[in-house]
């Protein structure tokens, strides 16, 4: 017997999902990608090329989201954007796995950090 399954569709966040998905939480390495419920309208803003953030939805629920563009650029990786440990919460608190390793490189940048937060100058 067949199962039925719902059709999985790519679109644009609305404000409510936009919500929802900022104030999700990820476990261990990927916590660097934690949302930030404050920043649900990052969801909304309108790129070059259209939306940068999509909603991945299953029937009514909201199941993921997906990026394209430069939001979609994975840390770290060949043309994939800033070194890993570049990468910050928008509130300047670091979002590596390795919270030490990471301030340590910043620092040999030039930067700041003071109980695990970049210091603005």
């Amino acid at each position: 017997m067949r199962s039925e399954r719902a059709t999985i569709h790519i679109r644009p966040f609305t404000p409510e999902e936009a919500v929802v998905a900022a104030s999700w939480r990820y476990p261990g390495d990927l916590s660097m990608y934690a949302g930030d419920p404050d920043s649900w309208h990052q969801f909304l803003a309108a790129t070059e090329g259209g939306h940068g953030y999509y909603a991945v939805v299953r029937g009514v629920d909201l199941i993921g989201f997906c990026c394209f563009g430069q939001e979609g650029r994975v840390p770290g990786q060949p043309g994939g954007g800033p070194p890993w440990w570049r990468v910050v919460r928008s509130d300047g608190r670091l979002a590596a796995p390795d919270p030490a390793s990471q301030a340590r490189l910043l620092a040999g940048e030039g930067v700041v950090v003071v109980e695990g937060r970049v210091q603005a100058v």
